[in-house]
């Protein structure tokens, strides 16, 4: 069935669009962030195994990826409380988005920063 033109035009402005584009752009950045900092977890890790008696220890990947799962588990809950039928659940979720998308983004640089420096 395909759309007629008219149709389109006004489909098209939907006031909500925007904050399912920005749904959208938030899940697919928190997960590939996951995932990331899963690996980067998994990583230090086999490391801290690796490491000979003496030498400096390698610490903090529990809290990477515990981190990492909280991200994605708030994920599921946003995307539930967006499908509430109450607008104050449906805000609450929209602020959460927005929160976590930054907050994503700053660990996610801080971590970057904290590789390349060594």
């Amino acid at each position: 069935m395909a759309i007629s033109g008219e149709r389109y035009e006004r489909r098209s402005g939907r006031p909500g669009d925007w904050l399912l584009a920005l749904a959208v752009a938030d899940t697919a950045v928190s997960v590939l962030a996951g995932f990331g900092w899963l690996a980067l977890a998994a990583g230090m890790y086999l490391e801290a195994a690796s490491v000979d008696p003496g030498e400096p220890e390698v610490s903090g990947h529990p809290a990477i990826a515990l981190l990492a799962c909280a991200v994605l588990v708030s994920l599921a809950v946003t995307w539930l409380l967006r499908s509430a039928r109450r607008a104050r659940l449906r805000q609450a979720a929209h602020a959460l988005i927005a929160v976590r998308l930054g907050g994503v983004l700053l660990v996610t640089a801080l971590l970057a920063r904290a590789l390349l420096d060594g």
